[in-house]
Order: C-alpha cells, then sequence, then structure tokens
C-alpha cells in the first residue's frame, strides 16, 4: 500500500531528473555556430588572398549560394554542419544570386550586386519567419561583418 502511494513520486523525481539534464545540455551546446575549420572554398585561385573578401554561409543546409559573378557554383553548408562554411572571393563588384529555404516549407531567391571589400567578411543573414506567417516581411541580404553594414537583396518567394 505504501509503495502505490509512491509512484507519482517517483515519477516527479524521474522527471524533474530528466528536465535539469537535458537543460545542462543546452547550456552547454555553443551559443553560435563557429567557423569551418576546413579550408574555405575559393572562387579564383588565381586572385591573390590579400586581394578577396570572405563570404560565411550559415550551418545547417538553407543556404545556398547559386550563382557568383554569372558562374553556377553551388556552394552550401551540409544539413548537419555546426559551423559556417567559408568561401574566398575576389574583390569587386559581383552579383550574387542565392536561395535560403525556411523549414522545408518557403524558399526564397534573393539577388543582389555588392562591392566585396578586400579583407571584409560578409555574412548571409535573414530577419526571421515574419513574411511566412503573414505578420510582415522578410528581409534577406548580406551582413558585412567588418563595417556592421547590411545589404538587401531582391526577394522572390518560390
Amino acid at each position: 500500500m505504501k509503495d502505490e502511494k509512491m509512484i507519482p513520486h517517483f515519477i516527479s523525481v524521474i522527471a524533474l531528473v530528466i528536465f535539469i539534464v537535458l537543460g545542462l545540455a543546452c547550456v552547454s551546446s555553443p551559443a553560435t555556430p563557429s567557423v569551418s575549420s576546413s579550408p574555405p572554398l575559393v572562387f579564383d585561385a588565381g586572385v591573390p588572398e590579400d586581394q578577396c573578401a570572405i563570404i560565411m554561409i550559415p550551418p545547417g543546409g538553407s543556404w545556398t549560394i547559386n550563382t557568383f559573378s554569372g558562374s553556377v557554383v553551388g556552394w552550401r553548408a551540409g544539413h548537419l554542419d555546426r559551423s559556417y562554411r567559408t568561401v574566398r572571393v575576389p574583390s569587386g563588384t559581383h552579383e550574387i544570386i542565392f536561395t535560403y529555404r525556411f523549414n522545408e516549407v518557403s524558399t526564397f531567391r534573393v539577388n543582389l550586386t555588392l562591392n566585396f571589400q578586400a579583407g571584409h567578411v560578409y555574412s548571409l543573414y535573414s530577419t526571421g519567419p515574419a513574411y511566412i506567417s503573414g505578420y510582415g516581411r522578410i528581409d534577406i541580404g548580406i551582413y558585412n561583418n567588418t563595417t556592421k553594414q547590411y545589404t538587401l537583396g531582391n526577394i522572390t518567394r518560390l
């Protein structure tokens, strides 16, 4: 009889332990993805490194750079990657076309022209799923990590 009264207490203690373990696992995971330790992809190996910029592609497989300066490239980070994929590109003005896929539901094509500056680091970015859920719009573009400036792309929902 005493054992039957203790069952809810055992369940509560087990649930609390599981909750604590999962909470600690979340706290110990990295807050932001790191840069990949693998060598960067290179658009033009003939251009010296000091005359290039770096593009960082976020992890998770949602981003794909389809074309760069009219050349089909297909650059992306893998679905299971936890770090940014880096690409070395020549400085100068280039057109870039990339796609951003949100939760397998919506895909956006982004087209922009940007003057890439040597030594600068750029990241693909999105403001979030507001456009998808109908509460506003989504901004997608490139962020210059060096100058802290955003460049918005022309967005087409596919």
